[in-house]
């Protein structure tokens, strides 16, 4: 849009907009639009808005692009605690790790991957195998990245570390572990 209007300057005089909220969900974005619009003579109409080219229409437009970010704001509030008591409550609602998949909404052991992250784990346990070398054996029983390569060594780390594994749910959001509702591949002695 931007582009458009600089390259179309002195052609495009106003921007229709729906609401302010159709614009930018940050106040600082849609001043930063503004600003940038001014610049090439266009000016931001909306058109389910009374804002008027006056004191009180500009106090209005803030007040409803001011409202836009709180609205944006609170929602990301309540989701990341709506994530947190989740996982809090052993359940798990990001996508499911390699090694489980989901079905109506429960994490559940995926008979593909499921043995194959098992035997990993439990080879990576006893010692015998560096990072490395676990990073190629993966590889080998087709735990790959989305583009067909071997796991880096820093994802193969994640995946010999992650709690989930051993029954259990934790993530950045919740910092205690808690007890998941899903099925362990191994035991937690096996994990640590």
């Amino acid at each position: 849009l931007l582009t458009f209007v600089k390259e179309n300057k002195g052609k495009v005089t106003v921007l229709y907009i729906w609401k302010i909220d159709r614009l930018a969900r940050n106040l600082g974005d849609y001043y930063g639009i503004k600003v940038a619009l001014a610049k090439y003579g266009v000016k931001i109409v909306s058109v389910t808005e009374p804002i008027e080219d006056d004191p009180v229409g500009r106090f209005l437009e803030a007040i409803l692009a001011a409202a836009a970010q709180f609205d944006n704001e609170i929602r990301s509030i309540r989701t990341i605690t709506g994530m947190r008591v989740r996982v809090e409550q052993g359940k798990w609602p990001h996508s499911a790790p390699i090694g489980y998949t989901k079905q109506r909404g429960r994490v559940v052991k995926d008979t593909k991957y499921a043995p194959i992250i098992a035997d990993i784990l439990l080879k990576f346990s006893t010692g015998a195998y560096s990072l490395a070398q676990i990073s190629r054996y993966a590889f080998d029983k087709g735990i790959k990245t989305k583009s067909g390569r071997p796991k880096s060594t820093d994802a193969m780390k994640k995946i010999l570390q992650n709690l989930i594994y051993a029954g259990y749910t934790k993530n950045k959001l919740a910092t205690k572990v808690h007890k998941g509702l899903h099925p362990a591949l191994v035991d937690e002695e096996t994990i640590y």
